[in-house]
């Protein structure tokens, strides 16, 4: 989600990212790879301050081209310039792109159900979340209505709100972008989404190396769409 959005907490301080960087590193070590150009969809950018933390732990400085948040549109669009040792670019890229990849893809499946929300014309204030850390700004007590049919949902949700309408009412269980709207009515606060963290396809990243006059040529990482 973009940085201007009211409920995006801040990424983690550098020493930790540094201290994650590394621990990622070490695991991929056995395994250095060259990526492949390969082709996505549209999406969101995201993940930018752990990537960039990747690459500084090898001695690499990068420069982004386009802010994390930022929608990505389709078609060939260049992400970032990453420079240093060719040791140290390509030491971090396979973590770096597997890192933009994930953080991307949740991003885009979160902007995806936002989309749908508003389409549908529910506006609640809590909003679209996924997995269970919800910031319930005020509400006492939340009632989960996990794996329910949504007409059930509706029905038992109503009640709730007559009898007890300081009660926030959470849909969740097995809720996908397909299923979404039959989840969304006046009395539903939340939905959580499992799918948002753990079934989110990955976008596509490669890292390119692009000919300059200028010797040593920098590294671009790019995502092609």
């Amino acid at each position: 989600l973009p940085r201007s959005h009211p409920g995006l907490d801040p990424p983690p301080p550098p020493h930790r990212l540094r201290s994650l960087a590394r621990s990622w590193l070490d695991e991929d070590a056995p395994w250095l790879d060259v990526a492949v150009a390969t082709v996505g969809d549209r999406g969101v950018l995201a993940g930018a301050p752990f990537a960039e933390a990747v690459f500084g732990v090898l001695g690499c400085r990068v420069t982004w081209r386009v802010p994390e948040g930022a929608a990505l549109p389709p078609g060939r669009v260049l992400v970032a310039e990453v420079e240093g040792p060719a040791v140290g670019v390509l030491g971090g890229e396979r973590v770096a792109l597997n890192i933009l990849g994930r953080c991307s893809g949740v991003a885009s499946m979160a902007t995806r159900a936002v989309g749908v929300t508003r389409a549908q014309g529910w506006a609640r204030g809590v909003g679209v979340v996924g997995g269970r850390g919800l910031e319930l700004g005020g509400s006492g007590w939340v009632l989960p209505a996990n794996r329910v049919s949504p007409q059930e949902l509706h029905v038992a949700a109503a009640w709730v709100k007559a009898t007890h309408p300081g009660v926030t009412v959470e849909a969740s269980g097995d809720i996908v972008l397909g299923t979404l709207p039959q989840f969304l009515g006046p009395h539903i606060d939340v939905v959580s989404m499992g799918c948002l963290t753990h079934s989110a396809p990955a976008l596509d990243f490669a890292l390119r190396v692009f000919h300059s006059e200028v010797s040593p040529s920098p590294f671009n990482l790019c995502t092609l769409k």
